[in-house]
């Protein structure tokens, strides 16, 4: 299971960010995969998930990106804005 490298918040859109790779200078996401509702996310060229991007922390958004980071071996954080608050 590949743990999740950071985990960022815009308020004001109310999007959030799991990321599980680093992305290296002069390197772009590939494209994007739409996972469900609210919830897409980030493949590059080699076919890596770079993150799970959620607008929103609606239940079903919520079910459809931790099931979506299973099903590709990819830890999925509990309680998102727990972790963004001791962050």
């Amino acid at each position: 299971m590949i743990a999740f490298k950071q985990i960022r918040a815009d308020a004001e859109a109310g999007a959030y960010e799991i990321r599980y790779r680093d992305l290296p200078t002069g390197t772009f996401i590939h494209h994007d995969e739409r996972i469900g509702p609210g919830v897409t996310a980030g493949i590059l060229a080699d076919g890596e998930v770079f993150g799970i991007e959620l607008l929103g922390l609606q239940p079903d958004t919520v079910t459809a990106a931790r099931r979506y980071a299973a099903a590709h071996g990819l830890a999925f954080p509990d309680d998102i804005p727990s972790l963004l608050a001791a962050s």
